[in-house]
């Protein structure tokens, strides 16, 4: 027993500590919200414990950068500066999605965010499938749980139910995919994996592996064709909660699919990279055509989240050379996503609705673009942004990941994500239509009330901070 705790593993020094300091911001989040619950607190109390905590935590990680990669427990975590821009990505999407959740009825949302959010912080970091099947759960089963809030109302029975057990099916199939890897490798450390990946011909045994644990986390970032839960959870989950898991789940699971990918060395078998070469352009094609087709304005978004996550799975092949890319692409797009879902929030506040409703398109007619200006110029600024039209932030992160396609050499792929965005776009302006061409509808309703600010705040710091990781990115491609 001694020897185990020689062993270096709990030796924590003061780096260590530093290293350590955001994410034990997150975890005394966790527990003062936890007794804030537990007195029954206001939403009020719990978005300024949330805000207390994130800040808290982003602050450290911005102090930390620079200082190198620390491993802890083994070499089972590994925390650099990657992790640390994932950090203040993700923490930045949980605050801004704080903003406007509206759920005096359950308190206990703000712990099951925060401790979603630690395993998104976490999960970029693992260097073993251990750890990573650890925080992964830790944050999807919050998930779970936030999907079902709204139990009796929108569907989100039938919502959470779905989610529910299709996640447990994707954990299962991860499960047996390490099980195969662990029987060809003999480990489950991602560096002895990609020994055995590049030593020859990879066994059917490891690439079996390797396509359960790609088909699992296809299925968390919402890839064609374990795709169709999102529609749903999009829809039925309260506003705010449904903006994070829709934009910080997708930075943080996309940054670990890489890190693990490179890491284990299979990125570098051609079978295991053309398969997400086509999962990537299935998410494409069927998520912009579904988009089309759609009336209701949340599952629009949710298909055009399918097609987004289609793009960064056709970079993926490139590997680390497109880590900065895809990061930055993915965040711009959450923060996007963010800024629109804050504005439909506040849209269905305007027109009347009760905060659990959602909008049809039709519906955009019953607002009047004079009095609603600021709250329509937003939305139209996130809706372009997703789309990728410059100079908005999210024209940087798709030219970006068509640069690194197009330097790999993989032209079909960069082709690929500009067809699809020419794609997009007849739905985004399908969104503009009724905003600024229609006729004005007889019953147009506007009340900015004060229960629209706190949609609107987030919708424009969401709008400042993509711009804010526009000029970060300058200014690391300075330095650097």
């Amino acid at each position: 027993m001694n020897q185990f705790f020689e062993s270096g593993l709990f030796q924590v020094s003061a780096a260590h500590w530093a290293a350590l300091a955001p994410y034990l911001a997150l975890c005394v989040g966790i527990a003062l919200t936890t007794v804030a619950a537990g007195f029954k607190a206001s939403a009020h109390i719990h978005k300024i414990l949330l805000a207390v905590s994130l800040g808290a935590a982003a602050a450290l990680a911005c102090w930390g950068m620079g200082s190198g990669d620390i491993s802890f427990f083994g070499t089972s975590l590994a925390l650099g500066d990657t992790m640390r821009w994932t950090l203040l990505a993700v923490t930045s999407l949980a605050l801004l999605s704080s903003l406007f959740v509206d759920e005096e009825e359950h308190g206990e949302w703000s712990t099951l965010l925060l401790i979603s959010t630690l395993g998104l912080v976490l999960l970029p970091g693992a260097r073993d499938w251990v750890a990573f099947f650890v925080y992964l759960e830790t944050l999807a089963i919050p998930g779970y749980v936030i999907a079902g809030l709204r139990l009796r109302r929108d569907g989100g029975f039938e919502a959470a139910l779905k989610y529910l057990l299709m996640g447990a099916f994707a954990s299962s199939l991860l499960l047996m995919g390490m099980a195969l890897v662990y029987g060809s490798a003999g480990s489950l450390d991602y560096a002895t994996i990609q020994e055995v990946a590049v030593r020859g011909l990879p066994s059917t045994l490891l690439i079996g592996g390797a396509f359960l644990i790609a088909v699992s986390l296809a299925f968390k970032v919402a890839l064609v064709p374990v795709h169709m839960w999102a529609a749903d959870i999009y829809q039925a989950a309260p506003t705010g909660l449904a903006a994070f898991l829709a934009g910080a789940g997708k930075v943080a699971v996309f940054m670990a699919m890489l890190a693990a990918f490179v890491g284990c060395g299979f990125l570098q078998v051609e079978t295991f990279a053309k398969l997400f070469t086509f999962l990537g352009a299935a998410s494409v094609i069927v998520g912009n055509l579904m988009a089309l087709t759609q009336k209701n304005l949340r599952r629009m978004l949710a298909y055009s989240s399918v097609a987004s996550a289609g793009y960064v799975a056709l970079t993926l092949p490139v590997g680390a050379a497109a880590t900065m890319a895809i990061l930055l692409y993915l965040v711009t797009y959450a923060l996007g996503l963010l800024v629109c879902f804050a504005c439909l929030e506040a849209l269905v506040r305007i027109t009347g609705k009760s905060s659990s409703s959602t909008l049809e398109i039709s519906d955009l007619k019953q607002v009047d673009s004079k009095k609603a200006g600021l709250v329509i110029a937003l939305f139209s600024l996130g809706i372009f942004s997703m789309a990728g039209i410059p100079p908005l932030p999210g024209f940087l992160g798709k030219y970006l990941m068509i640069s690194a396609l197009w330097s790999s050499g993989q032209l079909l792929a960069a082709g690929w994500i500009v067809v699809g965005s020419m794609l997009g776009l007849a739905y985004y302006l399908k969104i503009m239509v009724p905003l600024y061409l229609d006729a004005p509808s007889a019953n147009k309703m506007v009340s900015l009330r004060p229960s629209v600010r706190g949609p609107l705040a987030g919708a424009f710091l969401g709008l400042v901070l993509m711009f804010a990781w526009v000029w970060a990115y300058s200014q690391m491609v300075a330095v650097g």
